[in-house]
């Protein structure tokens, strides 16, 4: 007997009208969110046994809940706009300062007397991570708040399988204009006497503070980076004996029926697998190059922190005692690390190629990310109009205005040096 959807609904349910005029009612209470997929599937199982017109009776809530229509403070307009400009300052300021002879390689001349444009460039670039450092920690804050329910199954939650790839992402994405900013104002806003404009909280050596607040905002990432990794890499339980002990959560053929309602009538293609496997190893590449990165930086700060302290303990203990093995240790390891350091700052100081290729590795590897971000925020926005929904994302608030104006120090910093 042949069914026909028709838009209807009574309350929580929809109507289904068969040919011959009889009506069918689907209860969709409950299935716009879930805990546990398992549950949720059994739930679709008992309600409707997989029957795909029954399934297109409660289309929108079912879709929502495994793909989702976007989270606006992850993909709305406003902040998708400052995920572009964090790049695109980031890039142009780096790629401007790092063809200008850093201050240590300069003659003593030079380094006298700072360029006006080069004191623009630096302030601008310094005030640029100070705004970007703060966007991107609310970028982590915010994932660990979506991702956390989802994850610990504490509560029902409405948030889909594209929205969890989107907040992986952006994490990333938010993090990796950051990394140069930090090598090239270590080495151009070290030992620069400021423009007499400047602020004269310029005039300190903020690189530790600069670590500091990077080493927070790459600290608070890393919950969303373990998220993502054990969705790449744990054992799927969608098909036939997929699960742990042949146990799948749903079949194959069942699956095949939940995608059809949701992307049978999309114009244009979905999410494919070698998209996924593709994106999920730029992303996963991407995440270990920040943390490597981050952490190269810190760990000679931590390690010579530690040494000078053990230096302090050292001087209170009676004169004439032996080195302690574990206080010789800790100072090799400060040996080494700074030795490490220096032949990299060396390196980028004395090779203007070898500064313009950290700009251009950190930028390649933000353009793969960048192109999944878009991607599946059109699909998702596709899917929500085709299935009755609307997309929240390209909604203008409070949070997308701010998502932009937090970069307008920059500007307002270089027009004041200049």
């Amino acid at each position: 007997m042949k069914f026909a959807l028709s838009s209807p609904t009574h309350g929580n349910r929809t109507a289904a009208h068969n040919m011959a005029g009889s009506t069918t009612f689907i209860d969709c209470t409950d299935l716009d969110a879930f805990r546990v997929f398992g549950d949720y599937a059994d739930l679709l199982r008992n309600r409707t046994s997989f029957n795909e017109t029954l399934l297109r009776g409660c289309q929108k809530p079912i879709c929502r809940a495994l793909w989702g229509f976007g989270v606006p403070d992850l993909s709305g307009i406003g902040v998708t706009i400052g995920y572009v400009l964090s790049i695109a300052i980031s890039t142009a300021l780096c790629l401007l300062v790092a063809f200008r002879r850093p201050p240590s390689a300069s003659p003593a001349s030079e380094t006298e007397t700072r360029p006006p444009s080069k004191s623009i460039l630096v302030s601008g670039l310094s005030s640029y991570f100070e705004s970007a450092v703060y966007f991107s920690l609310a970028i982590q804050i915010a994932t660990i708040t979506i991702l956390a329910p989802k994850d610990l199954e504490t509560a029902p939650s409405s948030i889909g399988y594209y929205e969890i790839r989107i907040a992986g992402l952006v994490s990333t994405l938010s993090l990796l204009p950051l990394l140069t900013p930090v090598i090239v104002l270590l080495l151009y806003d070290h030992d620069y006497e400021p423009h007499q404009n400047t602020t004269p909280f310029k005039k300190e050596n903020r690189h530790p503070y600069r670590l500091s607040i990077l080493g927070v905002t790459v600290l608070a990432s890393v919950y969303t980076f373990l998220s993502q990794s054990i969705r790449y890499w744990s054992p799927s339980t969608l098909g036939d004996h997929k699960g742990d002990g042949g146990k799948t959560d749903i079949s194959t053929e069942e699956w095949g029926v939940l995608w059809n309602i949701c992307f049978g009538d999309l114009e244009g293609p979905s999410f494919t697998a070698g998209e996924h496997i593709t994106l999920g190893a730029f992303h996963m590449t991407a995440s270990i190059v920040v943390v490597l990165f981050t952490s190269a930086l810190l760990v000679p700060v931590v390690v010579r922190r530690v040494a000078e302290l053990n230096e302090h303990d050292d001087e209170d203990e009676e004169a004439g005692e032996e080195e302690t093995e574990t206080t010789g240790f800790g100072r090799r390891i400060v040996a080494f690390t700074e030795r490490s350091v220096k032949r990299m700052s060396e390196l980028v100081e004395e090779n203007v190629w070898a500064r313009v290729f950290l700009v251009v590795v950190a930028f390649c590897l933000t353009v793969p990310l960048l192109w999944g971000f878009f991607r599946l925020r059109d699909i998702q926005t596709s899917l929500a109009l085709a299935v009755g929904g609307s997309y929240e994302g390209n909604d203008w608030g409070f949070g997308q205005i701010m998502a932009i104006a937090v970069f307008s120090p920059v500007g307002a910093e270089m027009l004041f040096v200049w």
